[in-house]
């Protein structure tokens, strides 16, 4: 690892990994998503202003994603391999990008809901318990992944708020909104067990509190 060894840092070859998942992560998100768009607008030759509006809201999600994925990456690899530490890299590589990738993706996630209800598409009921329990296994994984990110106390928050305004403005449920609604309330859930963990252990709660995984999961560390 890194001469200081602290938990935020990595060696240059653990930082190729960490850049490699990075993008694989990016990569399948955003597959899924153009993947979800397609199958959506197939055959809908006219849009409605509505379906246009909520279809430009979700590829200005993609790109703000795209965009925390490029801030991240580039500041890792600046802390990496500059010298001179900038507290101003850190933020960009920590909490600022950790931030946009997360708020970008629960944006696109909740608005696939509203460009179901504007396409006026019918949601089969027989597997809407497939998409709420899909929504449960990624809230868990999503949580579990942003207490090592060390922004779980900001996307708590960033969910919250985000559940609350999905629940104001969805007035028509179809399976999307289930998975969503699954994802939150599982997420949440989830965040605060954390949460309370943490304060069990007696460590104070932090906006911003990195776990390095390659130095605390033996079986990505390589054995020496």
């Amino acid at each position: 690892m890194t001469k200081n060894n602290r938990p935020h840092e990595y060696s240059k070859k653990t930082i190729f990994r960490v850049v490699g998942m990075h993008f694989l992560m990016m990569f399948i998100i955003t597959a899924i998503q153009v993947i979800i768009l397609q199958s959506l607008l197939t055959g809908n030759s006219q849009l409605s202003q509505q379906a246009v509006f909520v279809v430009s809201i979700q590829v200005l999600f993609l790109a703000a994603a795209l965009y925390g994925s490029g801030i991240y990456i580039t500041a890792i690899l600046f802390e990496t391999f500059v010298t001179r530490k900038y507290l101003v890299i850190r933020f960009l590589h920590g909490p600022l990008s950790h931030t946009i990738i997360y708020t970008a993706y629960l944006g696109t996630f909740g608005n696939v809901s509203f460009i179901n209800n504007a396409l006026s598409i019918v949601s089969s009921p027989s597997i809407g318990q497939i998409f709420i329990a899909f929504g449960i296994l990624t809230g868990i994984v999503a949580a579990i992944g942003n207490y090592a990110n060390g922004i779980l106390m900001i996307s708590i928050v960033v969910s919250a708020i985000t559940f609350a305004i999905f629940l104001f403005l969805n007035v028509n449920s179809n399976n999307f909104a289930l998975l969503f609604e699954g994802y939150e309330i599982s997420f949440l859930v989830t965040g605060t067990a954390l949460t309370l963990y943490t304060l069990m252990k007696g460590e104070k709660l932090s906006w911003y509190k990195p776990i390095n995984i390659f130095q605390n999961t033996p079986l990505l560390v390589k054995r020496r």
